[in-house]
C-alpha cells in the first residue's frame, strides 16, 4: 500500500495533467468547424425561433457597408419557425440574395450579436393577401400583412422594399442561441473549481 504522501502527489499531478488537457484542448473547442447561432422570438402572440449553422473553417464571409456576413450558399442549414409554419434558406422570397447572416462584430441587431435577413410567404399571394414573415438586420422578426408587392435588389448589400396595404408588426427576441464554444468555456470554468476546492481540500 502506498504511503499517503505519495497517494497525494499522485492524485495532485493527475489533476494538474487534467486540467492541462482542458486547457489545451479548449482552443480547439473554441474553434469547432459546426457554428450554431439562431435566437428564439415572439411575434404577433406566437414564439417563433431560428436556428442556423456554418462551418467556419470553409465558409468565406463577404463585406459591404453593412459588415461582415455569410450569404445563404455559404449556410450549412437555416430554418426558420413560426406559427406552426417551419421554412428554410431555400424556401426564401429570392434565394439568390436572401437568407443573409450577419456575423459577430456588427452592431445590427442590438443585444443579439448577430443579424438575420430574409423573407417568406406564410400565406396568400403577393398583390392581394400575402403575409410575409421577415427577419430583417435591424429588428429581430416581422409580420407584413397585406403585402402589394414584394423586390430584393442590390449585390452584395441586400435592400428589400415591400409594399405593405395593411400593416406590419415588429417581434421581440426572447432568448440567444449561443456558439457551440460557450460550453467548453463553462466546463473549464467548473473544472478549474472543482480541482481549486479539491486542492485545499487535500492541502
Amino acid at each position: 500500500m502506498l504511503p499517503s504522501s505519495c497517494a497525494k502527489a499522485m492524485i495532485r499531478s493527475a489533476r494538474w495533467f487534467g486540467l492541462g488537457a482542458l486547457l489545451a484542448a479548449l482552443p480547439l473547442s473554441m474553434t469547432a468547424s459546426t457554428v450554431t447561432v439562431g435566437f428564439t422570438f415572439l411575434l404577433d402572440g406566437d414564439p417563433g425561433s431560428v436556428v442556423a449553422t456554418y462551418n467556419n473553417s470553409t465558409a468565406t464571409p463577404l463585406t459591404d457597408s453593412t459588415g461582415t456576413y455569410l450569404p445563404a450558399s455559404e449556410l450549412s442549414s437555416f430554418t426558420v419557425s413560426w406559427d406552426g409554419n417551419t421554412f428554410d434558406a431555400a424556401e426564401a422570397l429570392d434565394y439568390s440574395t436572401l437568407p443573409e447572416i450577419f456575423l459577430p462584430g456588427n452592431t445590427l441587431v442590438p443585444g443579439l450579436g448577430y443579424g438575420f435577413l430574409g423573407d417568406w410567404l406564410v400565406s396568400g399571394t403577393i398583390g392581394t393577401n400575402a403575409e410575409i414573415l421577415g427577419l430583417s438586420a435591424n429588428a429581430p422578426a416581422y409580420l407584413a400583412t397585406d403585402v402589394t408587392a414584394f423586390a430584393v435588389t442590390g449585390s452584395p448589400s441586400t435592400t428589400v422594399d415591400i409594399g405593405i396595404n395593411g400593416g406590419i408588426a415588429f417581434g421581440s427576441v426572447v432568448t440567444v442561441i449561443p456558439e457551440p464554444a460557450l460550453m467548453p468555456v463553462l466546463a473549464l470554468g467548473l473544472a478549474g473549481l472543482c480541482f481549486a476546492r479539491r486542492r485545499r481540500a487535500i492541502l
